[in-house]
């Protein structure tokens, strides 16, 4: 709906990036101001800053840069978003914390938040009293994890809650998964603002010592009996509104 000469578009990865962008001419055609709600962003996960890598989130920025839009929100970012001109960051984790909390039945006082790297601890610092996160160290040729360690040892007796930004193939989690189960922790939880809609990360589902994976449908998996899903939309106005 135009309200005052602008309109509110929420992008929930249902259309193409080229359908956001006719429907973003469309109005801007009309002289009308826009504000771009990403409750995902594409073509981030290629971040780094390596002279042999290629980095597409400046080229991201570029093109919404370009856009010239009245505000841009980016809802749980895998990269800083200062590159990104009139935009602000709404965290699901931070939002949902306390409902996914209450669901799992999470002690604050006794209990563990676990975080795949030191970034992702820094990124959700004072999320829990009790936090701590694994020491991650990837082969710089093939990229694959050749060191995964944590940081200090866990009372098995704890719950642990697993938090990261996003799920993809569920490679970096599986590592974590097994490596707290063979210390004796059995009810392990994960909480995380995205879930990528493939086959391969369908292995966390069936580990046994997974309760449950809290996330969003952001990126349109199917829930199922371990995977619930929180509405994106519900989510973004929930924090609108307490803002």
């Amino acid at each position: 709906h135009i309200v005052d000469g602008k309109v509110e578009i929420i992008y929930s990865n249902e259309l193409s990036i080229f359908e956001l962008l006719l429907i973003i001419d469309y109005y801007k055609s009309n002289n009308i101001l826009i504000d771009l709600i990403l409750t995902y962003l594409p073509y981030q996960r290629m971040d780094h800053e390596g002279i042999d890598e290629l980095n597409t989130v400046n080229n991201v920025a570029n093109i919404f840069n370009n856009l010239n839009l009245h505000s841009l929100t980016i809802c749980e970012p895998h990269c800083e978003i200062n590159q990104f001109k009139n935009a602000k960051e709404v965290s699901y984790i931070k939002t949902l914390r306390e409902k996914v909390f209450k669901l799992a039945n999470f002690d604050k006082l006794n209990d563990f938040v676990v975080f795949p790297d030191k970034g992702a601890l820094r990124r959700y610092n004072g999320l829990a009293p009790n936090m701590t996160y694994f020491n991650k160290v990837r082969d710089k040729e093939t990229g694959l994890i050749i060191k995964h360690e944590p940081a200090q040892e866990i009372n098995k007796s704890c719950k642990v809650i697993i938090v990261d930004d996003i799920i993809s193939t569920g490679d970096t989690l599986i590592n974590i998964i097994d490596r707290l189960a063979s210390v004796g922790i059995k009810d392990i939880y994960i909480f995380t603002g995205h879930v990528e809609n493939n086959k391969y990360n369908n292995r966390i589902f069936k580990h046994p010592n997974i309760k449950k994976v809290f996330s969003t449908n952001s990126l349109r998996k199917k829930q199922n009996k371990k995977l619930k899903l929180f509405d994106i939309k519900e989510i973004f106005y929930e924090q609108e509104n307490n803002d």
